[in-house]
C-alpha cells in the first residue's frame, strides 16, 4: 500500500474538510465561553453547532440549507418539549412513542431527512433527564438554536466563497475509487489469480462507485450555478463527470472469460503488458482524483501510452508468429481487448485535456441535455408518501416500530436501575446503532462496543498521563476532527475518537472523575447494545432475502432494455449514443449495484435467513458479467462499419427482431441460433469486428442461459416466490 497517497487522499478529501470546518465552528465559541467561565452553563451552544453540522450532508446548496433550517426548528421544539416534561415519566413515554415513530418514518423522504430524524432523537435523549436544564425551560432550547444559527452562518459563508469545493472533492473521490477498482482488476491478468475472490472483492467497489455517481449527479445536475453558468470551472466539472461515467463503462467492457484467457495465454508477454497497462491506468485515475481534491495541476505519472504501444507490439508479434494457430479465432478476444485498452487510453488523454481547463472544450457541453432524468430520485414532501408507509409491509414502518420499542425499553431500564450516571448514553447508543437492515445494525453494534472500549481505555491513559491542559486541548481538537472525518466510512475509528474527545471534553467542563466516567460510558453502551440486538432480531425483522426477487427482476429488465438500446444503435446510421441510451445504461449499472449491495447485506443475516445464498451469489455474478458484456457490445455499436448490414434491413424485419429480443429476454433463455437469425450475415462476414460481435452474442447468450437455469432453481423455492 502506498501510504503517502493514502495520506494525501485523506488530507484532501471532503470528509476531513467538513470535519475541520465543523471543528472551527465548535471550538471557537467553546474557547470564548471557557474564557469567560460560561462553557458549562452554555454547553448547549456547541451541541447545537455539532448536531447541525452532522445533518449537513453533501448535496446541492438549496437542499442543504433547507435541511439545516428544518433541523434548527426541530431541535428547538424537541428540546423545549422535553425540558417541560422530563419530570413526568408517563409524558416522556408518550413523547418517545410519538417522536420515535415520526422521526424514524420521515426517513422515507431521503437520507437527509433520516439524518435529521436521528439527530432530533439524540437531542431529545440528551435532555431527557434534565441535566442541562438550567435557569428556565426555554434557556437550553434558545442556546441550542443560537449554536445552530452560528453553524448556518458559517455554512453560508463557506459555500459562497468556495462554491466548487465540494463537487471537486466528490469528483476527486470518484476518480480515486475508480482507480482502486482498476488496480484490483489488474490482478485478473496476473499469475494464478483467484477469480471468484477477485470478483467478490470487486462488487463492493462497484457499489461504492455507483453511490458516488448518484451523489455527483445530484450535486452537479441540481446545482443551478453549475448547470447554468458557462464558466470553465462549471463546464469542466460536468465534462469530467461525464467522462468518469463513460470510462467506468469502458472498464466494464474489458470483462472477459478470464479463466479461458489465463488457460490460453498465461505467462505470455502480451498478458503481462496488459496487466502493467491496467495497473498504470489505475495509478493515473488515483492521481487525477488526488489532484482534483487538492485543486492542483495534474499530469501523467506513468508511461501508459508507451505501455499501450507495447501491448499492440506484443499482440502483432503473436499474430505474426502464429502462436497457437489452431485457435487463431480466439485471438479476436485479445484483439478486442487491445482495442478497448486503446479507447481507455484515449479517455485518459481526454480527461487530462479537460482537466487542464481548455476553454473551447469546456464550453462544448451539450446545453440541451435533459439533466432531470439523471438526477437520483428524491421523495418530495407529500403526506400521501408518509401515509402509504403506515403499514407493516413498509420497511420504514417496521424500523420505526423497532426503534421506538427499543427506546422505550432503554428509557424504562434507566428508570429502573436509577444508578446510571449518564442514562441518555443508553438511548444515544440505541439511536446510533439501529438501522433498518439487520446486518448493518449487527455490524454497527460490534463496532460501537469495540470503539467505546478502546476509546475509553485510551482516554483513561491520556487523562492520567498528560497533565498539560494545552496538550489535552490539542488532542481534543485532533480527536474531534478525526471522529467526524471517519464517521461515514469507518465507524469503529469514528467511535474510538468520539469517545476520546468526549472524555477530554468532560474533563474540561468538570463532569466527574475519569474512572467513574469510563464505567458509566461502558455500562451504558453495553446496555444499549444488548437492547438493540434483541429488538432488531426479535421484533418485526426484515431479512435481506425477501428483497432478492424484486431486485433480480429490476436487474433483468434494466439489462434487457440496455440491450435493446444497443441493438437500436447497431441498426441506425447515427451511431452516437443519445440521452435515452445513456439513461438505460445508467439504469443497468444502478440495478446491478443494488442487487450486489443487497447480497452483501444478506451475508450479515443469521445463517438460517440466508435463503438460496449460493444461487443468489451465482445470479449476482452472472448479472455482473452480463452487464459487462453488454457494455462491450455497446462499444461496437458506436462504430460506423455496420451501415451496409443496416441499410439492407427493412422496417418490418426490424420490428420483428425487436419483438424476438423481448421474447428471448422475457420468457425464454436465449440461444445463439435465435440471435443469429436477428442479424443476417453475422456469421458469414469476414470483418474481425463483426466476429467480435458474434463472440459477444455467444457470451451474452451463455450468460442468459445460465441465469435462466438459476432462475428455475430459485422459483422452486416457495419462500423466494
Amino acid at each position: 500500500m502506498d501510504y503517502t497517497s493514502e495520506a494525501r487522499k485523506l488530507l484532501t478529501g471532503q470528509y476531513i474538510y467538513a470535519a475541520v470546518r465543523l471543528a472551527v465552528a465548535v471550538i471557537v465559541p467553546c474557547v470564548l465561553l471557557s474564557y469567560f467561565g460560561l462553557l458549562r452553563e452554555y454547553f448547549a451552544f456547541p451541541l447545537g453547532v455539532s448536531f447541525l453540522g452532522i445533518i449537513d450532508q453533501p448535496g446541492p446548496f438549496f437542499r442543504r440549507r433547507n435541511t439545516l433550517l428544518l433541523g434548527l426548528v426541530s431541535f428547538f421544539l424537541v428540546t423545549l418539549t422535553i425540558n417541560l416534561t422530563y419530570t413526568y415519566p408517563w409524558l416522556v413515554i408518550l413523547e418517545i412513542i410519538f417522536f420515535g415513530m415520526f422521526y424514524s418514518l420521515i426517513g422515507v423522504y431521503g437520507t437527509r431527512m433520516a439524518a435529521l430524524g436521528a439527530l432530533s432523537l439524540i437531542v431529545f435523549a440528551i435532555f431527557i433527564n434534565g441535566h442541562y436544564n438550567v435557569h428556565s425551560f426555554y434557556f437550553a432550547p434558545l442556546v441550542l438554536t443560537a449554536g445552530g444559527l452560528w453553524y448556518i452562518l458559517l455554512f453560508t459563508l463557506f459555500s459562497s466563497l468556495q462554491p466548487y469545493k465540494l463537487p471537486k472533492q466528490m469528483l476527486g473521490e470518484s476518480f480515486i475509487e475508480l482507480g482502486t477498482y482498476v488496480k484490483m482488476k489488474a490482478v485478473l491478468y496476473g499469475r494464478r489469480p483467484d477469480f471468484n475472490k477477485i470478483f467478490d472483492d470487486l462488487l463492493p467497489v462497484q457499489i461504492q462507485i455507483k453511490n458516488q455517481h448518484e451523489g455527483l449527479r445530484e450535486i452537479l445536475f441540481e446545482t443551478r450555478r453549475i448547470v447554468n453558468e458557462s464558466t470553465v470551472s462549471s463546464r469542466q466539472l460536468m465534462q469530467l463527470f461525464l467522462e468518469n461515467v463513460d470510462l467506468f463503462e469502458k472498464l466494464l467492457t474489458s470483462q472477459q472469460d478470464y479463466e479461458k484467457l489465463y488457460k490460453d495465454y498465461a505467462g505470455h508477454s502480451v498478458i503481462e503488458a496488459m496487466q502493467q497497462f491496467v495497473y498504470s491506468v489505475g495509478e493515473e485515475l488515483f492521481h487525477i482524483g488526488l489532484a482534483l481534491q487538492a485543486g492542483q495541476h495534474a499530469t501523467a505519472v506513468s508511461e501508459y501510452n508507451m505501455l499501450l504501444e507495447k501491448i499492440k507490439s506484443e499482440f502483432n508479434a503473436m499474430l505474426t508468429t502464429k502462436v497457437k494457430e489452431s485457435s487463431l479465432g480466439d485471438h479476436l478476444i485479445l484483439d478486442y481487448l487491445v482495442e478497448n485498452f486503446m479507447s481507455i487510453g484515449d479517455s485518459l488523454d481526454k480527461i487530462y485535456y479537460i482537466y487542464n481547463r481548455d476553454k473551447k472544450l469546456a464550453s462544448s457541453l451539450i446545453d440541451e441535455l435533459d439533466l432531470q432524468k439523471f438526477i437520483p430520485h428524491q421523495e418530495r414532501f407529500n403526506f400521501r408518501i408518509l401515509k402509504y408507509n403506515l403499514s407493516l409491509k413498509s420497511q420504514h414502518f417496521r424500523h420505526a416500530v423497532r426503534l421506538t420499542i427499543a427506546l422505550l425499553i432503554g428509557y424504562l431500564t434507566t428508570l429502573a436501575l436509577g444508578v446510571l450516571g449518564h442514562p441518555y448514553w443508553v438511548l444515544i447508543t440505541i439511536i446510533a446503532i439501529m438501522r433498518p437492515a439487520y446486518g448493518i445494525t449487527k455490524s454497527r453494534n460490534k463496532l460501537r462496543i469495540y470503539g467505546t472500549i478502546l476509546g475509553g481505555l485510551t482516554s483513561f491513559m491520556i487523562l492520567y498521563l498528560v497533565p498539560s491542559n494545552t496538550a489535552l486541548f490539542v488532542l481534543f481538537i485532533l480527536a474531534f476532527v478525526l471522529c467526524y472525518t471517519f464517521l461515514k466510512n469507518k465507524y469503529l475509528v469514528a467511535v474510538f475518537f468520539m469517545t476520546i474527545y468526549l472524555f477530554i471534553g468532560f474533563h474540561f467542563i468538570g463532569y466527574g472523575d475519569t474512572t467513574l466516567l469510563f464505567k458509566d460510558r461502558l455500562l451504558d453502551t453495553l446496555i444499549g447494545s444488548v437492547i438493540t440486538f434483541l429488538v432488531s432480531f426479535l421484533i418485526l425483522p426484515v431479512w435481506e432475502h425477501t428483497k432478492n426477487k424484486p431486485l433480480i427482476m429490476e436487474a433483468l429488465i434494466a439489462n434487457r432494455e440496455y440491450f435493446e438500446q444497443i441493438i437500436s444503435l447497431l441498426r441506425t446510421k447515427n451511431n452516437t449514443p443519445d440521452l435515452t441510451f445513456k439513461l438505460f445504461r445508467k439504469n443497468a449499472l444502478i440495478s446491478l449495484a443494488n442487487l450486489s449491495d443487497n447480497f452483501q447485506r444478506m451475508l450479515s443475516d443469521p445463517a438460517n435467513k440466508r435463503k438460496n445464498l449460493q444461487h443468489i451469489h451465482q445470479f449476482v455474478s452472472t448479472t455482473n458479467t452480463l452487464t459487462s458484456y453488454l457494455a462491450s457490445l455497446s462499444m461496437y455499436a458506436r462504430k460506423r462499419i455496420y451501415e451496409e448490414l443496416i441499410i439492407t434491413d427493412e422496417d418490418a424485419i426490424i420490428q420483428t427482431q425487436f419483438d424476438n429480443i423481448q421474447r428471448i429476454f422475457a420468457s425464454e433463455p436465449a440461444n445463439l441460433r435465435e440471435i443469429k437469425k436477428l442479424f443476417p450475415g453475422l456469421h458469414t462476414t469476414p470483418d474481425p469486428d463483426i466476429k467480435n460481435i458474434k463472440i459477444l452474442f455467444r457470451l451474452i447468450s451463455g450468460v442468459v442461459q445460465e441465469q435462466s437455469r438459476i432462475a428455475s432453481k430459485l422459483m422452486l423455492d416457495s419462500e423466494f416466490v
